[in-house]
């Protein structure tokens, strides 16, 4: 399936696709565009999403001063 995302997206697709052992992206095709596997792509997503999310761990709540 043919995948069209915006260059630092791409970038963190094509990372997580380096440790799952290669197992979403066919090809990289340009700047902006992928050939994932079809039957991988709501993995991936889901994936996306867990990158893009912040957890709470990561986020630090700040106090003014």
């Amino acid at each position: 399936m043919l995948v069209e995302c915006e260059p630092a997206i791409k970038s963190i697709l094509v990372h997580i696709d380096s440790t799952h052992h290669n197992e979403f992206i066919i090809e990289d095709l340009d700047e902006t565009h992928l050939f994932v596997k079809e039957t991988m792509l709501h993995l991936l997503k889901q994936k996306l999403e867990e990158v893009s999310l912040p957890s709470p761990a990561r986020c630090r709540r700040r106090s003014g001063g």
